[in-house]
């Protein structure tokens, strides 16, 4: 449970990180698009250019608890499943784990 637990922690600070990144290169993108005004990038073999249309949704609904014990009660209510631990094998190192 512990490890579940630090595994979501980690996810949820990568999507924080994403989010920050998104913005930060968003207000960037901004000032390249009005200095290459009317430029058009090359469409060469399968890379092509998308323009980056941003997050899907404009508002969500703000949680009122840390996501940890939205995370406990979901696991709890079994709305989503714990990931099983694997076998270890017989002749396996227990010293290390990956």
């Amino acid at each position: 449970m512990e490890e579940l637990r630090t595994r979501a922690t980690k996810f949820m600070q990568i999507e924080e990180h994403i989010d920050y990144h998104m913005k930060t290169q968003a207000t960037t993108s901004e000032k390249e698009r009005e200095a290459n005004k009317g430029i058009c990038p090359p469409m060469t073999g399968i890379h092509r250019y998308r323009p980056n249309r941003g997050p899907r949704f404009h508002n969500y609904t703000p949680l009122t608890v840390p996501r940890g014990k939205v995370l406990d009660e979901a696991l709890q209510a079994e709305l989503i499943l714990a990931l099983k631990q694997a076998q270890t094998p017989r002749n396996a190192d227990t010293a290390k784990r990956c």
